[in-house]
């Protein structure tokens, strides 16, 4: 399933499988709309956010089909309504990081072909569990090991450096957004795409705000 608005580079890369992509930017450059869209490259598909609510994200996004997609809300800990039970493994899954991994990789395990899999984002799952860069590289290691091994392609979303996941990372994108003619466009620059012969850049016009 090809969409228009996500570049060549990207889909051809997600065909490989196991792959694992960065998508980089500041605020407002499109990083979770792009995420959300590289979702809708297969029918197995799970979101994983600490920006934005599920709610909220259909709010956002009206063109997704929500019902497709798994959703696991990292925004906050409890949600009023939920079992004990459930509130107990949000604490373990989002504090502590071999039990959020494990999460992971259940999920992954128990899904059909192909499974893609957003974290929106990595820096706040990352920053709230870990807290020494050693741990960090360790945890990222393992992490784009287990991608490889199940064959599952991987979305990490950041905004803050991140030098060791760009070194160990399958491919990289990097987000800027610009005015032109009172149009705002979606500049993608494919920093690196392994396996994939690449472009400088992609542009992507986007509705003016």
């Amino acid at each position: 399933m090809n969409n228009p608005s996500i570049p060549n580079e990207i889909i051809k890369a997600f065909e490989q499988k196991g792959f694992t992509l960065l998508v980089k930017g500041k605020a407002g450059t499109g990083k979770t709309t792009l995420s959300l869209e590289t979702l809708e490259l297969s029918k197995n598909k799970v979101y994983i956010s600490s920006r934005i609510t599920p709610s909220t994200i259909v709010k956002q996004f009206p063109w997704l089909k929500v019902d497709e997609i798994s959703f696991i809300d990292a925004t906050q800990t409890f949600i009023p309504g939920e079992s004990i039970t459930a509130q107990i493994e949000r604490a373990i899954r989002f504090r502590e990081m071999p039990g959020f991994l494990q999460k992971l990789y259940d999920i992954v395990i128990n899904m059909g072909e192909n499974p893609i899999v957003v974290i929106d984002s990595w820096d706040a799952i990352r920053n709230s569990i870990l807290q020494e860069t050693i741990e960090a590289k360790r945890v990222e290691t393992v992490l784009a090991e287990m991608v490889r091994y199940l064959k599952f392609n991987l979305v990490l979303v950041v905004e803050d450096r991140a030098e060791y996941l760009e070194y160990i990372a399958d491919g990289i994108v990097e987000l800027r957004s610009e005015i032109v003619d009172n149009r705002r466009l979606r500049i993608i620059e494919i920093k690196k795409m392994r396996g994939v012969e690449t472009v400088s850049y992609t542009h992507l016009t986007l509705p003016t705000n």
